[in-house]
């Protein structure tokens, strides 16, 4: 974990407030992750077409009802709305403890998991599950940057 985040965490979480977007590759293990956290006692919310919603943010830092603890998932299927991310979170952390976690495998592992399912990439049926993984890692790398927490 880098410094600044790990000073970060523990302020927020002295506060009793942690708010934690969860993103990364498809097929990464995100859904696990997030899982990981609703049994640590964070409130969930998952991918939608509202995403950014910085009213969400606005009810976590304010501390109303169960959004004191609260873990964001968003990804891949945000379309256009994901070029939008770095932009909004820079903002809001102005304003509101968030810490980025970014979740991601290596190619094979998750050639592997398609072939294995047989599920389609989020991106589409148009090109290969391996295009789609390249499209999706130079869509997802301004947010990488970003992240507190990359496993």
């Amino acid at each position: 974990m880098k410094k600044r985040s790990a000073r970060k965490l523990r302020t927020h979480q002295a506060a009793g407030r942690q708010l934690v977007i969860l993103t990364g590759l498809s097929g990464s293990g995100k859904s696990t992750v997030l899982r990981a956290f609703e049994d640590m006692g964070l409130l969930l919310r998952g991918q939608s077409s509202c995403w950014p919603d910085s009213h969400f943010a606005e009810l976590h830092a304010a501390g109303e009802g169960d959004f004191a603890r609260a873990a964001l998932l968003v990804d891949a299927r945000e379309g256009q709305q994901l070029e939008k991310l770095p932009g909004l979170l820079r903002h809001l952390r102005q304003e509101h403890p968030i810490i980025l976690v970014y979740i991601e495998a290596q190619e094979d592992a998750l050639l592997r998991r398609y072939s294995e399912t047989r599920r389609p990439h989020p991106l589409g049926r148009d090109f290969s599950v391996r295009e789609n993984l390249e499209h999706e890692r130079a869509l997802m790398e301004p947010i990488r940057k970003l992240a507190d927490v990359v496993i």
